[in-house]
């Protein structure tokens, strides 16, 4: 049988395990458990799935800032590939999450940067503008996500990071900001504002991330 349609069914049973019934949860858990040890697979190999975005193969610092946002907002952690994809770790909702802010962010910032910067300005100002206004977004994220009690973000990185690296030769990057015009930066981060929070995945055409 497929793994997926494996994990798919296991996943459906932990679901199943939580039932107010206690002997249909009881039935379902230990079929769940019996799955994950016929097809050796861990219950992390089941509940923490990914999704692969596409990236810019040089690291950008403005894109790292919105990352990081995003992923402290839902619970996710992320990797770069070689060639430059962010692939999001975590619970299905949550990298669907993750995934879909990040485009729609990355698009926003590159849209209002061509809306609000001259054509002959040089790729240094561009920067600093987008990392104004990715510094705006993750400001605006903490302060909608603050009051989130739902899961121990702490914790759940430290379960996603330990799965990650147990399957992936991960390598840190650094992310450097070179001295940013300041003009640039300010212009950026007030732009930012008009970058609206009010989407997220939720399947429709408009879209929202977050109330």
């Amino acid at each position: 049988m497929n793994n997926d349609v494996i994990k798919n069914k296991i996943k459906k049973l932990f679901a199943l395990s939580k039932s107010p019934n206690e002997h249909e949860a009881m039935a379902a858990l230990e079929k769940a458990e019996q799955l994950l040890k016929e097809y050796s697979l861990s219950k992390d190999d089941v509940l923490i799935t990914q999704q692969e975005v596409k990236g810019t193969v040089r690291l950008s610092s403005w894109r790292a800032v919105i990352i990081d946002a995003i992923n402290w907002l839902n619970g996710t952690v992320s990797v770069r590939t070689s060639d430059g994809k962010y692939i999001f770790y975590g619970s299905d909702i949550a990298v669907t999450m993750s995934a879909e802010m990040f485009k729609y962010l990355e698009k926003s910032i590159e849209r209002i940067a061509r809306q609000s910067i001259r054509k002959n300005a040089k790729l240094p100002y561009r920067n600093a503008f987008k990392y104004g206004a990715a510094k705006n977004i993750h400001v605006r994220i903490h302060d909608m996500g603050k009051n989130v009690r739902w899961f121990d973000r702490e914790e759940r990185s430290k379960v996603l990071w330990a799965y990650i690296k147990g399957k992936l030769s991960v390598k840190s990057e650094k992310v450097t900001v070179s001295a940013l015009s300041n003009k640039a930066y300010t212009k950026g981060f007030d732009a930012g504002n008009a970058i609206h929070l009010n989407r997220q995945a939720n399947g429709s055409k408009i879209q929202q991330l977050a109330e």
